[in-house]
This record gives C-alpha cells, sequence and structure tokens, in this order.
C-alpha cells in the first residue's frame, strides 16, 4: 500500500480549518499540546492509542496514520487536524481520494490486483486464503473492480466504482456507507454533576472540584473513608475540636461512619450555599448528636459553650455588638425558649437565631470560611472572596504563630491586586447585590449569580497530599524545623474563567526570589531563595498567609511559585519566629566509578584492596578517588538536626538510612556523626556544601576509599582514633562484595580454642609447608596475623587483604568481585588451615574394609584411626567428627555400613521446601468471600491446591477455578498441571464454577415457564442492606418469582430451585454444551470524562475497577438471568439509603433508584474496552443486553467464545451507594493464621538434626554386595562422633 511510504494530502488545512467550529479548533490544538508535551510531533502510539482509540486493528492504525501525514517521528498538528477533518467531515471524493492512497501503489498512480488482494486480507473483507477452498467473494469483487485481462485501475476507474460499491471494503463502508465518527456530539445525556447540581446550591464545576477533593482525602486516608479523623484534621482549626464530631455526623447522614461524596456535596450546599434557614438548620445538627431534632440539655449545654466560643475567638470584627452584655441578653433570650424539660427544639432554635443572631452569626460565618477554603471550594462571588480570606487571615493573626506551623509568602503587588478586583464596587457584570446589603447573613445561593459570564474554573487539580506540608509530616509537635518544603501543587496552570474584567492572574513570587546559584533540581520546596541585597518587609514587599489559606487561593488562581516558611523557637528565646531565610546548601554526591572487564587486582579484592596495596607489599595500576559532582539542593531550618535532614534526603531518593552518611565540606572534609546536633551547632551556614555519601553495592564507602587513595590509611585518625576495646570488638572491613569472606572470619575467629592456640602462636611448630595439598603456611601465617589484630583491641575495623590476596590465589573460584557462599568459603579456610597445619607429613593410602558384620564400635575405631593416620591438626581436635552412613538394600535387606569424617554439616531447612498459599474463595452467592491458607510442596501443582481447598470450602474441585488479578480483571487462568508459582501463592481466586452437570429425572421436571422462588427471609438477596433498609433498588419482582409449583419442590440454602439461577431453560442437547463456555467473566466499568479528547467517541472513555466477578453460563441463559446473577453478587456492596429524612441532603438527585437495576450489562471483549458483537468500525464500546426473557446466545449472535459482560454502573448509584471499601473484605479462616505460623516459625536445631538424619529412598539404584546386583535401596545418616566445636551451616 502505498500510504507505507509517503502521504498524499487529501484536504488543505486551511480548509480543515474552517469547516471546525472554534471549540473543536481549541480543544484539538490544547490535546495535541498535552499528549505531544509540548513538542511540534505527536508520537504514532498517542496517534492510536489517543487519537483513534481502542479497537482499530494495529494494521489499519498504522495506515490512517501514514495517510494522515505521520512519519517516522511523529505527525504534525496541522496534519493531523486535516486528517481528523476528512474523516468526520470530508466530502465524498475526498474520502475517495483518501481510500485510494490506502489502496494505490508507492507512486499514487493505480492500484494492482495483488496489493488490492492483499490489503482486503488485511483489513478482513477478504478472509485468510483457504487450501482447495475457491474464494468467492474474492472473484466477486476483483470481477466487478478490474477485468479479466487487467491487472490494474487508475483513480478514475477506482472512483467510478467504489461509489456504486461503498459497501466492498471495510474501510470504504465505514468511511462512505455507514460513517460512525465526528469531532464533537451534539446529543449528551445529563451528567451526575448536572443532577446533584441540580438538586443542590451548587454550580457543576462545583461539583467536578469537589470530586477532586473527595478522592484524594479519601485515598490518603488511612481508612480509605472520609471518617472522623479525616474530617478533623481538615477543620480543626478554626472549628473547636469538640464540635468536630458534630459537624462530621452533621455530614454523615446515614450514620456509616464515613462521609460519601454525596454527603459532602448537601452538606457543603446546605452549610454555606443555601438560604439562611437552612444554613441555620445545618448549624443546629452539629450539636443535635442523636438526631432527634431536640436538643436536651446537655446538647444546649454544649452548643453555647461553642457558640460562646466562637464568638469570642472568630468574630471580633463585629465587635459593637459581641460584648459581654450582648451576649448575656442573647442567653436570656434562648432561656426564656426553652420547654419544661430544659431543651430545645428546632423550630425554636430557628426562630431564637434569627431574632437574636449575635451567637448564631459567628458559627454560620465560620462555616462558611471552612467549606470554601478548607475543601477549597471557589465563592461565587468576588466580594464573599474578599471576605472569606480577610476573615480567615485576621483570625490565625491573632491565633499568632505556633512552632512548626507554615506561613506563606505572597507578593505585595499581586496582593493588591487581588485586593482591588475583590473590593472593587460592583458593576454591571457582577450580577451581585453583595454590597448594597448587611454583609452578614448573605445568602449567597439567591443574590449572587456570576454564572452568565463564568466559563470556566481554575485547571488546577486539589492535591489531597497538600494537606499537610512536609514539615507538619515530618516534625509535628517539635520545636525545629525540618525541610522548608511545602506540598502546595506547583503547576503553572490559571483560572480557565474571569469573573470581572481586573481579575489577577497567577499568584506571582518571582519579584521576591533571587535567580538560583545552581542549575539542578531542588528537593525542598521552600520555592527559592528569597532575595537579599535590600531586606524584604512585610505589608510592604510581601504579606503572610496561613498554610489553608494559601492552598485554596493557590487552587483558584494558580501557585506556580510557594514561598512556604516554617515557625521555630529558636534555643534561648522565648519568642517563636517565622524562619524567612532557611539554609540553602548545595548537595553533593560521588559519580558512579565504571568497574573494568580485566581480572586486575581491583576487581579481585575490591576497592579497597585496590586502594591499599602498599599494605600487602604488591604493586597494581593506580586508581582515582570517586569524584564528587553537585546533584541537588535543599533548603533546611537551621535548627534540623542531622538524623531529620538524612531521612528528609533518604525519603526523596529513596535510599535507605542505613546507607547514608552526611559530610560537611568546607576547609576540610568532616562526617557528621552525631544525629541529634542541629545544623546552628555545627557551624552549617547558607551556601555550604553538603555532600550525601551512598554506600556501593559492595558495601564499602566511597569516602574510605579515597582516604585509602591519598594517604594509604583506611580510615583518618579525625575519624578513627585508635582506641581501646574489648577484645574481639573489632570488626572486618568490606573489601568489595567480601561480606561472606568477613562472616565466615569472624565466625572462626570467635572459636576461642583456635583462636588462643593462633594468639600462642601454635602455629609455628605445625607448620607444614610441605604438604602439596596445602598453601605452603601461607593462608595460617596470613590467618594467624588477622586473628592477632582482630583480639588485640586497639582499633574498630580492620581489613583482611593479605588473607583476601591468599584466597584469591589458592581458591581462584571465590576470587573476583562478585558475592559467593560463605559456607563454601569456611569449608575451604578450614580446609586449608587443616593442610596448612597437619602433623602427618607424608601420607599413606589404606583402603578402608567393609563392616562385614563387625559391630558398630569396631567399623568406627578403625575407620577413625586410618584418618587421623593421614589427617591429624589442631582442626581435626577440633572440628572433625564422624558420620555412621547406612544403606539398606530394598531387595534382600542387606546393610552396609561406612563411617565417614566430616568437619561440616550441611542441614536442611523443611521451610524451603513448603509453598505458604493464600486463596480467596469467591462464591456465586455473593456471599462474602473467605480466604484460606494452605501449604504445599514446593514441587506442587495447582491440582494439588484445589484438591485441598475443596476438602475447606466443601466446593468440588471441577467446580473451583483459579486465577491471579491484576488491573481490575483476570490477567490469567491457572491451569490444573502448572506447577504453583511462589511469587503469586498468596494473591491467588477461586471463582465457584456453577454446576451445569444433569440432574437426573429433576431436570426433567423443568418446563420454559417455571420460575424459582427465593425465600426472601435466608436469601443473600434478603440479608442485603438495601432489603432491610427498604431501599427502592430491591425491586419487588426480583425477591420473588412465582409460578405455578410441583410439589416435590426443594428448598435449599433458603432457594426453592431445581435448575441454574440464569438459565431458563434446560439444556438437552450435549454436543451444543460441550461448545458452549460454561462461565462469562464479568468486570465493573464506570464511565471516566476525559479533559482532553479528538473524536466525539473518545470523550468518555470506560475504565474498570474492583474485582471481577464469573457468571454461569448455559445454552438457555437468558439476559434477564444474567442480570440476577450479577445482583446477587453486587448487593453486599452497596450501601443502605438513610431511614430518615433529610430536608438539607438532595435525596431526590438519587435517579438510580428507580432503576431495576442500577447498572446496565454489555458484551464486550476480554479487556473490558471493545465491544464483542459490534465490528470495530463502529466505535462501540459494548452493545447492551436487555433486561428480558431473550436468550444470551441469540442477543449476542454466537459470539461468546472470548466474550466477557461488562457492568457499566450508573454514575449516580457509584457515586452514592457503592462502598469500594467493601471489596477489600473477606472472611480470614483460622487456617491463614496457622499456615503463616508455621511458615514463618523459627526452626530449632534440633529439628534440622532429625531432617538430616531421617531415612531416605536413593533415586538411583545402589550396588548390594549381596545380590551382586544394583537394586532399590534407602539411606540413613546418624552423627557417630561429635566434635568439639560442631559447625553446622544451610
Amino acid at each position: 500500500m502505498g500510504a507505507k511510504d509517503s502521504k498524499r494530502s487529501c484536504l488543505p488545512y486551511e480548509d480543515a480549518v474552517k469547516r471546525m467550529s472554534d471549540e473543536e479548533y481549541k480543544r484539538i490544538c490544547e490535546a495535541f499540546k498535552r499528549l505531544s508535551g509540548g513538542n511540534q510531533l505527536l508520537s504514532k502510539q498517542s496517534f492510536i492509542l489517543h487519537v483513534l482509540g481502542d479497537g482499530v486493528p494495529q494494521a489499519i492504525a498504522e495506515w490512517l496514520y501514514i495517510a494522515c501525514g505521520g512519519t517516522p517521528r511523529g505527525i504534525a498538528l496541522k496534519d493531523l487536524i486535516c486528517g481528523l477533518v476528512l474523516l468526520t467531515k470530508g466530502k465524498q471524493d475526498e474520502k475517495i481520494r483518501f481510500l485510494f492512497t490506502l489502496y494505490c501503489n508507492d507512486s499514487g498512480t493505480h492500484i494492482t490486483r495483488s496489493e488490492f488482494y492483499n490489503a482486503l486480507q488485511v483489513e478482513g473483507t477478504i478472509p485468510p486464503d483457504k487450501p482447495n477452498r475457491p474464494n468467492i467473494l474474492w472473484e466477486r469483487t476483483m470481477l466487478s473492480l478490474f477485468s479479466i485481462s487487467q491487472d490494474r485501475v487508475t483513480y478514475e476507474h477506482f472512483s467510478a466504482w467504489i461509489q456504486y460499491n461503498k459497501d466492498a471494503t471495510i474501510l470504504s463502508k465505514w468511511l462512505l456507507s455507514n460513517p460512525c465518527v465526528s469531532l464533537s456530539s451534539e446529543v449528551e445525556a445529563p451528567t451526575f454533576y448536572q443532577t446533584l447540581a441540580g438538586v443542590t446550591h451548587l454550580e457543576e464545576q462545583d461539583i467536578c472540584e469537589l470530586e477532586k477533593c473527595f478522592w484524594t482525602l479519601q485515598s490518603s486516608s488511612p481508612s480509605c473513608h472520609l471518617d472522623l479523623n479525616c474530617v478533623r484534621s481538615m477543620v480543626c482549626p478554626p472549628i473547636p475540636l469538640t464540635a468536630c464530631e458534630g459537624l462530621f455526623l452533621a455530614l454523615d447522614v446515614n450514620r456509616d461512619g464515613h462521609v460519601d461524596f454525596k454527603e459532602l456535596c448537601c452538606g457543603i450546599s446546605a452549610a454555606c450555599r443555601g438560604p439562611t434557614a437552612e444554613r441555620m438548620k445545618f448549624c443546629f445538627k452539629i450539636f443535635d448528636m442523636d438526631r432527634d431534632c431536640y436538643l436536651n440539655p446537655d446538647e444546649l449545654r454544649h452548643m453555647i459553650q461553642t457558640l460562646l466560643l466562637i464568638a469570642n475567638e472568630n468574630n471580633r470584627r463585629f465587635s459593637d455588638r459581641s460584648d459581654g452584655d450582648d451576649h448575656s441578653k442573647i442567653l436570656d433570650s434562648l432561656t426564656n425558649r426553652l420547654d419544661d424539660r430544659g431543651g430545645l427544639s428546632q423550630e425554636e432554635f430557628l426562630v431564637w437565631g434569627v431574632e437574636e443572631n449575635g451567637l448564631v452569626e459567628p458559627m454560620l460565618e465560620l462555616l462558611f470560611q471552612v467549606c470554601h477554603v478548607s475543601f477549597v471550594l471557589r465563592p461565587h462571588c468576588r466580594h464573599h472572596e474578599h471576605d472569606i480570606v480577610t476573615g480567615w487571615l485576621q483570625r490565625e493573626e491573632r491565633r499568632g504563630y505556633h512552632i512548626g506551623q507554615f506561613w506563606y509568602l505572597i507578593s505585595s503587588d499581586w496582593w493588591q491586586n487581588w485586593l482591588n478586583y475583590a473590593t472593587a464596587p460592583r458593576n454591571n457584570l457582577d450580577h451581585c447585590q453583595c454590597r448594597t446589603n448587611d454583609p452578614r447573613l448573605v445568602e449567597e445561593g439567591i443574590v449572587c449569580d456570576e454564572s452568565l459570564i463564568s466559563t470556566g474554573t481554575d485547571s488546577n487539580d486539589f492535591n489531597s497530599n497538600s494537606m499537610e506540608s512536609m514539615g507538619d509530616l515530618l516534625s509535628k509537635g517539635d520545636n525545629c524545623s525540618i525541610a522548608s518544603s511545602s506540598g502546595v501543587s506547583s503547576s503553572s496552570g490559571t483560572t480557565g474563567s474571569k469573573r470581572s474584567q481586573g481579575m489577577p492572574g497567577p499568584i506571582d513570587n518571582t519579584n521576591l526570589v533571587a535567580e538560583p546559584l545552581h542549575k539542578v533540581r531542588t528537593l525542598t520546596g521552600e520555592g527559592g531563595r528569597l532575595k537579599r541585597d535590600t531586606p524584604l518587609v512585610q505589608h510592604r514587599d510581601f504579606e503572610l498567609v496561613p498554610d489553608s489559606l494559601w492552598k485554596a487561593l493557590a487552587h483558584w488562581y494558580g501557585g506556580p511559585l510557594p514561598l512556604p516558611r516554617q515557625v521555630i523557637l529558636p534555643p534561648g528565646s522565648g519568642e517563636v519566629e517565622l524562619e524567612l531565610y532557611p539554609l540553602n546548601l548545595s548537595i553533593w554526591m560521588h559519580a558512579s566509578q565504571a568497574v573494568g572487564t580485566a581480572a586486575t587486582w581491583s576487581s579481585v579484592v575490591g576497592g579497597y584492596g585496590a586502594a591499599a596495596l602498599n599494605t600487602a607489599g604488591i604493586t597494581t595500576a593506580p586508581i582515582t578517588s570517586p569524584r564528587r559532582y553537585l546533584a541537588h539542593t535543599a533548603a533546611f531550618s537551621r535548627l534540623a538536626n542531622i538524623r531529620q535532614v538524612i531521612e528528609f534526603l533518604c525519603s526523596r531518593l529513596s535510599l535507605r538510612i542505613e546507607d547514608v552518611r552526611l559530610w560537611h565540606i568546607k576547609d576540610a572534609t568532616s562526617l557528621l556523626e552525631d544525629e541529634n546536633a542541629t545544623l546552628q551547632d555545627l557551624g552549617v551556614v547558607d551556601g555550604d556544601k553538603i555532600l550525601l555519601e551512598v554506600r556501593n553495592k559492595d558495601l564499602t564507602w566511597p569516602e574510605e576509599l579515597g582516604a585509602l587513595v591519598a594517604g594509604g590509611q583506611v580510615l583518618s585518625a579525625e575519624r578513627r582514633p585508635t582506641i581501646s576495646l574489648p577484645p574481639g570488638a573489632t570488626g572486618l572491613h568490606n573489601l568489595g562484595n567480601t561480606c561472606f569472606m568477613n562472616a565466615a572470619l569472624q565466625a572462626v575467629s570467635n572459636t576461642r580454642p583456635l583462636t588462643l592456640y593462633f594468639q600462642r602462636d601454635g602455629q609455628l611448630c605445625e607448620l607444614n609447608s610441605i604438604n602439596p595439598l596445602g598453601t605452603k603456611g601461607m593462608v595460617a601465617r596470613r590467618y594467624a596475623e588477622l586473628c592477632r589484630e582482630l583480639w588485640a583491641g586497639s582499633t574498630r575495623s580492620v581489613a583482611p587483604l593479605k588473607l583476601r590476596y591468599c584466597v584469591t590465589k589458592h581458591a581462584p573460584h571465590l576470587g573476583g568481585g562478585g558475592q559467593h557462599d560463605s559456607q563454601e568459603l569456611l569449608a575451604w579456610l578450614l580446609d586449608a588451615l587443616h593442610e596448612d597445619l597437619n602433623r602427618v607429613a607424608r601420607k599413606q593410602y589404606t583402603e578402608l574394609k567393609d563392616s562385614g558384620g563387625r559391630p558398630d564400635e569396631v567399623v568406627a575405631d578403625e575407620a577413625w584411626l586410618q584418618h587421623l593416620a593421614r589427617d591429624h591438626s589442631i582442626i581435626t581436635d577440633l572440628f572433625y567428627g564422624q558420620l555412621k552412613s547406612k544403606v539398606t538394600c530394598q531387595t534382600c535387606g542387606h546393610e552396609s555400613v561406612r563411617f565417614d569424617p566430616f568437619n561440616l554439616l550441611s542441614l536442611p531447612l523443611p521451610m524451603e521446601s513448603y509453598t505458604l498459599c493464600e486463596v480467596l474463595v469467591v462464591r456465586l452467592n455473593g456471599e462474602t468471600p473467605i480466604k484460606y491458607g494452605l501449604r504445599l510442596n514446593s514441587e506442587a501443582k495447582y491440582i494439588e491446591l484445589k484438591e485441598q481447598l475443596s476438602r475447606l470450602c466443601n466446593i468440588k474441585t471441577d467446580r473451583l477455578l483459579l486465577a491471579e488479578l491484576a488491573y481490575s480483571q483476570m490477567r490469567q487462568i491457572l491451569s490444573d498441571e502448572a506447577r504453583v508459582n511462589p511469587g503469586t501463592a498468596t494473591e491467588l481466586h477461586a471463582y465457584e464454577l456453577p454446576d451445569n452437570s444433569p440432574k437426573g429425572a429433576e431436570s426433567e421436571d423443568f418446563s420454559n415457564d417455571m420460575d424459582v422462588e427465593i425465600a426472601v427471609s435466608d436469601s443473600p438477596l434478603a440479608r442485603s442492606p438495601e432489603v432491610r433498609g427498604g431501599s427502592a433498588l430491591c425491586m419487588p419482582n426480583i425477591l420473588c418469582f412465582k409460578n405455578k409449583q410441583k410439589p416435590d419442590r426443594q428448598l435449599i440454602n433458603g432457594v426453592i430451585l431445581k435448575k441454574a439461577s440464569i438459565s431458563t431453560h434446560s439444556s438437552t442437547d450435549s454436543s451444543s454444551s460441550n461448545k458452549f463456555p460454561t462461565y462469562l467473566v464479568a468486570v465493573h466499568r464506570k464511565s471516566v470524562r476525559q479533559e482532553t479528547y479528538f473524536l466525539s467517541q473518545q470523550k468518555s472513555k470506560p475504565s474498570l475497577f474492583g474485582s471481577p466477578l464469573l457468571l454461569g453460563c448455559h445454552p438457555s441463559s437468558t439476559c434477564q438471568g444474567l442480570y440476577e446473577a450479577v445482583w446477587s453478587q453486587v448487593t453486599r456492596l452497596l450501601s443502605p439509603l438513610p431511614q430518615s429524612d433529610q430536608t438539607n441532603h438532595a435525596m431526590d438527585c438519587d435517579d438510580s433508584l428507580g432503576y431495576e437495576f442500577p447498572f446496565t450489562l454489555k458484551a464486550v471483549l476480554q479487556g473490558g474496552q471493545i465491544c464483542a458483537i459490534c465490528h470495530w468500525t463502529q466505535f462501540c464500546r459494548g452493545c447492551t443486553l436487555p433486561c428480558s426473557d431473550e436468550l444470551l446466545v441469540e442477543r449476542c449472535k454466537n459470539n461468546l467464545t472470548g466474550m466477557c459482560i461488562a457492568i457499566d454502573w450508573d454514575p449516580t448509584a457509584l457515586h452514592l451507594r457503592y462502598q469500594s471499601g467493601r471489596e477489600k473484605l473477606w472472611i480470614e479462616d483460622e487456617t491463614v493464621g496457622k499456615c503463616r505460623k508455621l511458615h514463618t516459625e523459627p526452626i530449632d536445631l534440633d529439628y534440622c538434626l532429625k531432617a538430616f538424619t531421617s531415612e531416605e529412598r536413593l533415586e538411583t539404584k545402589y550396588h548390594c554386595s549381596n545380590c551382586q546386583d544394583k537394586q532399590p535401596a534407602t539411606k540413613k545418616l546418624q552423627i557417630w562422633r561429635l566434635p568439639p566445636i560442631l559447625v553446622s551451616t544451610k
């Protein structure tokens, strides 16, 4: 196809732009900018994924990409616009020209028969060739375009032919006959946000912004819910701590322990956007803890205390009405309204609040501020915005500074522009009467309406992680600052709407910050170094706002440059201060060292050995000190201690604390060892260099390597002075992946008898330098030197360079720079010491005799003496024992016994032979899943797992489906014969399969019109919260399907049935059943609105969530039965409806309550994105399955193979009723704890010894001396003679 090598321009760019609306053009440009990352070209992958979307075959997508102007580097914006307009709004002749470019040759002059045939095969118009079967479709298509003798056609011929054969190819049918793609869609159903906005006092954009806040807060909450602790952390202060629980309960209407999204929107609407009466009712609910619309004496007392506290603390600007006398009069008026029980009804409270609002008014205003600032809700009116911001700021200024608190700097220039905008007199564009009335008790939802001129709101996303700054998270309650960072997003996005002509832009603090000294990444969020050339003065150069207020302003206007500064308490000072100038430090690190491939000394002994060769008396090529480079900058308070700085750097750079050290680089480099010392105490000043030293992979320290290279000493005297330590307290340096050697050396060194032997120079008189099996005494001498250094107690650590050299020379397999087995080196070391210290000068060969029925004592002594005749040393005296090995012939019973010496026992660890499995069993009846624990042999297969699981859950093995889940779908169905994967064995899911086996005579009793009757009191549906709460989601026709019943029916699990729940017909055709799937996988989907898209089909995309379900399937399954099967499994995931009438909460927005089911089922392919019935040219996300008695196989047109079911949730029900946390709830069987305990409990030495000495069957046949043939046999080991010191390893 010619399009693969070049492009053809079928539509000029100027003409394409004229056919687009301004909104379409701006949207496509914005989408191109975001997806291309600001580049000039959009990649091919982005074009296929985001422009065309899912479902388009890869080959056709690449054709379209190149035909639209794509190149190997990408596609330009102009070419993309031309291609999109041609596909969606092109004329017929333009689309025909476009098709011609797809099918024509490279030169673009004609279409050849062979290329056209290949193209039709690739796009699917013509099926693949089959031997000995003529393709009639191909012949007809070719004869209509090409004559018998014609092999090519021109554009004119093709154009005339395609106009009369628009359905000839898939692409021609897509573009000419049935175009289904468009740039924009005129018909759109009301969204959930529009529905909720219609029944509250919030705008649609307000609800969208609140949703971002809600989900980020919920995801950051430890309980994954907006619970009391989460709400308290957001609103307290300024809400008093004693009133936080009441505020939470006022929001939590259904009293389920958390605030859902609908409750949050409706609560905020009632608290700050509703009329005065509604706002006062919400205030009343804060104190009505038992929700009986009546304040008892205790609740009344609590209300008075809270109102007085808020009035005195938050409302001093109304001082003319808030003095003590006025409060007394107001309280007297309240007392006169109490009833005989000393309580107050809601009606009396409303009347009192209107007539004497001196105490209620401050509470209403505080709620008004909290809703807008804490939940970053943008005020509709600029005048109210001014009152909110200034009121919040004045209250916090009166509170004063608190240790650890963050305040943010805002340029006075921007602040003044904002004041001018917010305080300007009302004009004709405001549609607002705020400044003409009393600013108190203004009903914003009534008098403020700027929606006529508002086109959107700011584009900054609210980040829940910014609810606390980095300093708050790291040093709560501490009197010193950590990193001067901020959790506020530094997005440079600006507000999308202009509420008036003088509206300020993003907060600009650039005039307060000096130019950065270094062009490297900054780890902290201090925003930059403040200017020092001229002193910055508050109210002249900058203003200070508290943390929560900054987040609100940055969200409303955009804050690309936050400047947080922390409140500290300097030592010796009684007053706190705001640290405007934290210490800006440059963080240096070591450059990674290149590793050579040559077998040099450096590669043999590692960094230390290569750096300290003079101490070993060996020459090698010189190496350089590790190079330092400037990696980052960071700002810290002068009162931050070393421990806090290290923790912060490790968290930002994903390093382990134990692998990090800090050095202060000044006149001399010094290690910062005292973790409790502050930067101020250590003399660190602004602009200093801090070296962040990270331990190498071979566990060496780069600075110590540099010290070795520079001076030949491992550690400087300043850092590691010679001291007096207890004997044996000296450690060993890692010489580059030598921890395996150090572990073995320390183990042998702490063998006290052997250490005394070398300390007393016992090896000098027993050194065997002529033993050909030894090292001529080199290992013994080097180990003796190392042993004396380790037990001298004169230094903290030594480098075993000389012994390492001996190991490399005499055991090359243990050399190199790699890691080795410590057990292997230990065995070699003991053997080398033994041969160097062997008291037998020349070994004589002796043959070990067979036991021949002699007593074990005689045979053992004989073997031991023969061993000592050849091998006798201090190692033999201390470490050697004797093993008895008995081999028993399984044919004749003959026993052969041998006694062999040993110096090391390699004991097995039984836990290695077992795999811990945890399986979550999901049943078809929708009950809460149960997790079971199992321990299987490491070689076990999944069929063995299913057999054990079947005994635990009482489900037959053939009715269990094991699967691994990932990304809300089944990643893999596990085969019975596959070996259990230990990596995923603790995350398995077992689904109960339907029982499709014939029921014998009982099955024949069913007729097509027979239904099932559910006993409501016992069924899972009856146990659901909807049925108990009287929810309209549970329709009567779902609860009871009644018809004529036969007298021999049975009640099973509360359900009277004789057939599968989703089957209405009995299957009698066995051949069809074998070809029919026995189950279908169902995935949860929700529609997600895309901020950027090209085609209207991509405006909303389905997104998978939750855990997939498994539904039984049968040739006689109906769509109605499928709905019922899904409903029975998802009922437990829905929250109950509130039982009481909530006037302040818009219950009527839950339009899903009128549906028979709160979801729609659709037929999709695996992956849940593409329709399983429609062709890809329809861009269908899944055909809807009707809730009717229509057979599933007929509806899906026999396309059940590879098909899944998509559960498309109604947006309202998903937001308001679906509880994602319930998906993660399961019942943990006692087997889980038992298996975990068995798998992790420590194994004692006795257990390992018993496993070591247990009898085992030999895999290969043994030559029996009695049978004179190879026979099956068993072998048993036994420790006959124990050494003084037993060495056992894994």
